[in-house]
Order: C-alpha cells, then sequence, then structure tokens
C-alpha cells in the first residue's frame, strides 16, 4: 500500500488544477485563454485591494532528446551562454588560425597536437565559418534552445551561404 503524507492543501490542489486544465487544453504548453500566447499564470486575492497576479509566457521547446520549458525573458535581461558552445567555436577558430599559420599541416597533426580525435577536428572545422551573427548569438546566449552542440557537429556538410546557414541551423537572426 503507498505511504500517504499530508493531503495537499487548497492551494496546490487549485494549482494542480489549474496545470492539468491547462495542459490539456494547450496540447504543447499551458495557455491563459485561446488567443493569447502560451504562459503560466499564478495568483492570489485576498479581497480586492491585494490581489498579485504573475503572467509569464512560456514554451515548450525541443532540444535534442530533451524537451524545455522556456520562459520569456524581458529582452534586456542577459541569459547564461551555453559554455559547450563557446568552446567549439574557440576550438573551430583556434585550429583554423593554426593551419593558415602554418602551425600545423593537416588534420592529423592538428588532431595529434590537441589530443583529439581526426574525426572530431574534421567535424569542427566548419564551424570556424559560421555567419557572424549567428557566433554573435552564441557568445551573447542568444542562440535558438534547439542548437546544440552535438546537433552542430553532425550538421554533415556547413552551406557556404550564410541565409543557407540560419535556415538549416533554424535561427532568425538578421
Amino acid at each position: 500500500m503507498p505511504k500517504r503524507g499530508r493531503p495537499p492543501s487548497h492551494q496546490q490542489r487549485r494549482w494542480r488544477r489549474t496545470c492539468s486544465a491547462k495542459t490539456q487544453s494547450a496540447g504543447k504548453g499551458w495557455s491563459v485563454a485561446s488567443g493569447q500566447k502560451p504562459a503560466i499564470g499564478v495568483g492570489s486575492s485576498r479581497g480586492a485591494d491585494r490581489s498579485t497576479r504573475f503572467l509569464i509566457p512560456i514554451e515548450l521547446k525541443r532540444r535534442g532528446v530533451e524537451a524545455k520549458l522556456v520562459m520569456q525573458a524581458r529582452s534586456g535581461s542577459p541569459t547564461p551562454r551555453d559554455a559547450k558552445l563557446v568552446s567549439l567555436l574557440a576550438d573551430a577558430q583556434r585550429w583554423i588560425d593554426d593551419l593558415g599559420q602554418g602551425r600545423a599541416v593537416s588534420l592529423r597533426h592538428l588532431a595529434r597536437q590537441y589530443k583529439r580525435d581526426v574525426g572530431e577536428v574534421s567535424r569542427t572545422l566548419p564551424i570556424a565559418f559560421l555567419a557572424p551573427d549567428i557566433v554573435a548569438a552564441i557568445l551573447h546566449g542568444r542562440q535558438a534552445i534547439e542548437l546544440t552542440p552535438r546537433q552542430l557537429l553532425r550538421i554533415g556538410t556547413m552551406p557556404h551561404r550564410w541565409a543557407d546557414q540560419r535556415r538549416r541551423l533554424g535561427c532568425q537572426y538578421s
């Protein structure tokens, strides 16, 4: 027989009902009312003069095999950047520079020099040719949530045109 603790409070029951109803109605996230953007609403009312309500726009995004609940930040608030994506950019730029300056003569030499696999080096090098706005977005933490290091490494042949790169990576920068 499952162990039972204290029964949920009135507020907890209300929150569960609200979340359940909103999840079922929106399908892909929570919605306050039809015609509005998905959002989580939290509020309490203790009389007409002491009422508080927060409305936080949300979106459910796929990122690799996981799903992320993305809350829309205020336009001025900074978001943390993805350290692994930044590291990939740095490696790609460093390795292209080494090849261009003659400090390395081949992919095999680069791999030996940095103690990496030749396949990893060959998949990382095309990242050095990403569109500048995609690079800036990654450095400032504004890249698409779906853009993961794994996706960037497994893209295959990197398109030469920046517009094609944006389209392929799901980026909407200009």
